[in-house]
């Protein structure tokens, strides 16, 4: 869309306004709908899924104390849930802040390098605060002046 009069861009800063206020009164009924649903649905979903748990929990403890019984015929589309449910997994305590430094120094001394990343990326803020002129036109990159208007509605 492209505004060519001051009397063309009032006309759509007004349909703007009545869009933003429309958008919020479907919203808001949205929301209201979902909240009527949530409590007419929401004890009874909230019970079956603690229900379903129980279940999953009470199956995954009987094929885990009797695993011959695990891979018996019918059973097959429960065991589906089941065999996530018995699954070993490892939880990983991943340093933060300056263990960090030290994990990957200690990596490097002990010459794990295939354990660290390299990764290489245009550092756009350090080129856009220290880069010169030459430096931008010898990278093939253009700085163009840039006129953002702000239009506030009342």
């Amino acid at each position: 869309m492209q505004l060519r009069t001051a009397r063309e861009a009032d006309r759509a800063g007004q349909r703007h306004i009545r869009i933003e206020a429309e958008i919020a009164k479907r919203e808001a009924d949205l929301d209201a709908k979902i909240a009527d649903l949530r409590k007419t649905h929401g004890d009874v979903v909230e019970d079956l899924k603690k229900e379903n748990r129980k279940i999953l929990e009470a199956l995954a403890d009987f094929y885990w104390a009797n695993p011959e019984d695990l891979e018996k015929g019918s059973r097959q589309i429960i065991l589906d849930t089941i065999k996530l449910s018995e699954r070993t997994t490892q939880k990983y305590a991943w340093p933060r802040g300056r263990a960090v430094t030290s994990l990957i120094a200690k990596i490097k001394k002990l010459g794990y390098r295939e354990f660290l990343r390299t990764k290489e990326e245009i550092n756009k803020e350090k080129i856009r605060d220290e880069a010169s002129a030459d430096q931008l036109k010898a990278l093939g990159i253009k700085v163009e002046p840039e006129t953002t208007v702000y239009v506030e509605a009342r």
